[in-house]
Parts: C-alpha cells; sequence; structure tokens
C-alpha cells in the first residue's frame, strides 16, 4: 500500500515543477527577445556615423513619455504587444532609410524613432515581464541571463555589420544595406514574438484604471518636492509631533 500512498504526493509536486519549467522557458524567451532588440540597436555602431556625422540625440524627453506611456497602457493589456512595438517600426523604419539612406532629415527622425521604440520594447517590456514570472533570486537570476543575451548581441552584430561594409561601398547608397540586415532581424523578431512568446501578465492581474494624460508627464516626481508623499507626510507629523512633546515638556520642567 506504501506505492499507493506516494501518488497524492506525486501529483501535488508535479504542478510545481511544471510551473517553474514553464517560468525558465519564458525567461529563455525573453532573453532571446533581448538579444533581438539589442542586435537592432548595435548593428548601426559604424555605419550611421558614416552616413550622418552629425545626428543629435533629441531623443530623451521623448523617450520618457513613451516609456511611461507604453508601460501604463501594458498593465491594461498586456506584455505581448509591447514586445512588437520596436520590431514592427523597425522595419518600416529600415526600409524607409534604405530607399532614402540620403535624406538626412529622414534618416534623423528614424534613428530617434528606432532608438526610443527599440529601448521600450527591450528595457521595459523586458523587465517588466521578468516581474511577471519571477521574483527574488529568481528575478536577480533571469536579469543576468539578460545580460548576457545583451553581450552576445553587443559582440556579434558588429561583425555583421563589418561585413556588410566590406562588400559594399563607402557611400550612402552602399550603406543602406546594413538598414536592410536591420529590417530582417525585426522580420525574425516579429516571428520569434508572435509564435513563441507567451503572455506574461495574466488577465486578472491587469489594471483597470483610465489612461490619462498625466500618466506621460515626465516631470512627474518633482511633485514629490510640492506635494510630498504619504510616507513624507506621514514622518513630518509625527516630527512635529514630537517636537511640540518636547516643548511641552521643557515648560513644565521650568
Amino acid at each position: 500500500m506504501a506505492p499507493a500512498a506516494s501518488k497524492p504526493e506525486e501529483h501535488a509536486v508535479a504542478p510545481e515543477a511544471s510551473e517553474e519549467a514553464r517560468r525558465r522557458r519564458l525567461v529563455l524567451k525573453i532573453c532571446t527577445s533581448s538579444f533581438f532588440s539589442v542586435c537592432q540597436h548595435f548593428i548601426f555602431a559604424q555605419s550611421e556615423p558614416r552616413l550622418f556625422l552629425n545626428l543629435c540625440d533629441k531623443d530623451g524627453i521623448l523617450s520618457l513619455m513613451v516609456n511611461q506611456a507604453g508601460g501604463k497602457l501594458s498593465d491594461c493589456i498586456g506584455r505581448k504587444p509591447g514586445f512588437l512595438v520596436g520590431p514592427l517600426s523597425n522595419i518600416l523604419l529600415g526600409w524607409l532609410v534604405f530607399k532614402n539612406p540620403r535624406n538626412r532629415l529622414l534618416v534623423t527622425v528614424c534613428r530617434i524613432l528606432r532608438l526610443i521604440l527599440t529601448t521600450f520594447s527591450n528595457t521595459i517590456m523586458c523587465q517588466a515581464a521578468l516581474a511577471d514570472v519571477c521574483s527574488g533570486s529568481e528575478f536577480s537570476l533571469a536579469q543576468s541571463q539578460i545580460q548576457v543575451a545583451t553581450g552576445i548581441a553587443m559582440l556579434l552584430t558588429p561583425f555583421v555589420e563589418g561585413r556588410i561594409l566590406e562588400i559594399s561601398p563607402w557611400s550612402p547608397d552602399g550603406i543602406r544595406y546594413v538598414y536592410g540586415a536591420m529590417a530582417g532581424i525585426a522580420a525574425a523578431h516579429v516571428a520569434f514574438v508572435t509564435t513563441q512568446l507567451e503572455e506574461t501578465l495574466d488577465v486578472a492581474k491587469r489594471s483597470t484604471a483610465r489612461f490619462h494624460i498625466a500618466m506621460i508627464n515626465p516631470f512627474g516626481f518633482l511633485r514629490i518636492f510640492s506635494e510630498g508623499t504619504a510616507v513624507l507626510g506621514h514622518t513630518r507629523s509625527r516630527s512635529w509631533s514630537r517636537l511640540q512633546l518636547c516643548k511641552c515638556s521643557s515648560k513644565a520642567r521650568t
């Protein structure tokens, strides 16, 4: 009868083991998505400065707004659409620059949009998805795996770019093939996310708050200094109470 008694224990352990295996698969897929995103970033390490040497970095504030708005939106609709924003836009942006490599304004706009949207789909969505499926030491381990994927992409893509630049001339008409390669990587990224990466945020855990314009205020943190927070307010009230108590005690002694 002993083997029969151990069957419930086996059934109890099986769901936990399957859930842990599912989390590991999800982390691996998120790392793969990060690898594709970083490849789309670093494949322009040599060609973009050659194509346009005086590009201006004007993506700081706009990137903050997109990250905040997109992060809040992903809390409501899920993470998977956010993973698709970067690669889908890079297919279009790569095609535009491939067709118009000598248009400086277009190259500048496409570069800014590529940096913003790829960063959103990589950094913001990967961190949010990891937080959905991991916690504690598992989350730290998953972050280290993301860094490994990032490092591999940073080492690999410059070699691919250099090979393309070797077989193409120095002119923008030749460098545009690097943008075509980026569009191809983005297409592979879209196929991977669509077919392999499952949704990490359950419907029951999604936010039901309405989206409003205040969510994309990049200077929202300054409200701490003007309005304070609940914690700071509670601390301030306690300090004031202690001060009044000390004053009363000193008057009683005199």
